[in-house]
């Protein structure tokens, strides 16, 4: 398997199509991270069995993290929005072809149905295909200015780094918003 994916035991193996998509390591400024402390582990809500184990991770590693992407961040606003539109549409993508795992593995992880994780996954997914249009759209806007025969101009541009605590039960579509 690639750096940073964990195989499933022989007894899960089968529920993913991909295996390889389970993922068993934080990515930190382009390193994959097992961290120093004992992995949390993953059990399916429904069999109570774990099926995978995650990095315990704390601060140290948020906010090497977080450094890690304030230090990305300048070659990522310099890159034209278009290119940056691009680079989301194929995230989108990638999505849609490992639709059913993704699916597969929330259902695993939180315990939703199926039906509910396919549903979660399109509104995820839809916010990577709005966002991924919408950044060749990056346009400013006029502002009427509080003083007569003047305007302000409004320009859209990355402007820093967001570190976000988000809900366990809806994983893609609230990593997108």
């Amino acid at each position: 398997p690639q750096a940073g994916r964990q195989r499933m035991t022989d007894s899960a193996r089968g529920a993913l199509d991909e295996a390889d998509l389970l993922v068993s390591r934080a990515l930190i400024g382009g390193e994959w991270l097992q961290g120093a402390r004992e992995p949390i582990t993953v059990e399916d809500p429904y069999t109570m069995s774990a099926f995978a184990e995650v990095p315990n991770l704390g601060a140290a590693e948020t906010e090497r993290a977080i450094a890690a992407a304030a230090e990305a961040l300048p070659a990522w606003a310099a890159r034209p929005a278009r290119e940056r539109g691009q680079i989301l549409r194929r995230w989108f993508e990638l999505l849609v072809v490992h639709r059913e795992d993704i699916a597969r593995l929330t259902v695993r992880e939180n315990g939703n149905t199926l039906k509910e994780a396919r549903g979660e996954f399109d509104s995820g997914a839809g916010f990577f295909e709005f966002y991924a249009d919408e950044a060749t759209r990056a346009l400013g806007e006029i502002i009427p200015a509080p003083v007569p025969g003047r305007r302000m101009m409004a320009q859209r541009e990355p402007v820093g780094v967001c570190a976000a605590i988000t809900p366990w039960n809806f994983p893609l579509a609230m990593l997108t918003r």
